[in-house]
């Protein structure tokens, strides 16, 4: 991983959208105004983040972003190729989304899951990569989702179609939202 991919994977999602320690701050322009940080000083840390997911290419027409959901309800988007959205964007799950994704999360048993699907890998090179994190109650898991099939054991495979159906659902949460960019992505020549 290079620096400047895990600068705008990690540090600076992190770094910019999880909630400010300040009173009395609503509104579009002052989240704006957060993620700018041009008029506040705050710690961050990534226990504020509740859950992470990124997916990676593929030889195809494959989907490659990333999305952090905070704790309070931001969420930071970064589309690369083959989506809607090529740039970086926040926006806010409700309170009810938030509580859906929470439930989800624990309906799926996401923190009893294996850390890599499929439980033997053995890399299909054409296939996406896709990272998963989730953080609530003091626990952390993350997963590594190679993206195909383990048929050797039925409840490997039983797990590995939840956390498909687990990560489509939150692809669908996360494109029913309305984003406003931060800033537009650089290709680099």
């Amino acid at each position: 991983m290079t620096i400047r991919p895990f600068l705008l994977s990690t540090i600076i999602p992190l770094a910019i959208a999880c909630s400010p320690k300040v009173t009395g701050v609503t509104g579009d322009a002052d989240v704006k105004k957060d993620i700018d940080r041009s008029n506040y000083k705050v710690e961050r840390t990534i226990s504020d983040t509740l859950f992470f997911i990124s997916e990676g290419v593929c030889f195809g027409k494959c989907p490659v972003y990333e999305a952090t959901i905070y704790n309070n309800g931001i969420v930071v988007y970064k589309g690369t190729e083959n989506v809607e959205r090529i740039g970086l964007f926040y926006a806010h799950l409700s309170q009810a989304q938030l509580d859906g994704l929470i439930d989800t999360i624990l309906a799926v048993d996401y923190f009893d899951m294996p850390a890599t699907f499929p439980t033997v890998p053995t890399r299909l090179a054409d296939l996406p990569t896709t990272y998963t994190m989730a953080e609530l109650n003091d626990k952390r898991h993350v997963i590594t989702n190679l993206n195909y099939e383990d048929h050797n054991k039925k409840e490997a495979h039983d797990k590995w179609l939840t956390l498909k159906r687990f990560e489509d659902h939150v692809y669908e949460l996360l494109s029913t939202l309305a984003y406003n960019r931060i800033e537009q992505l650089k290709t680099e020549d």
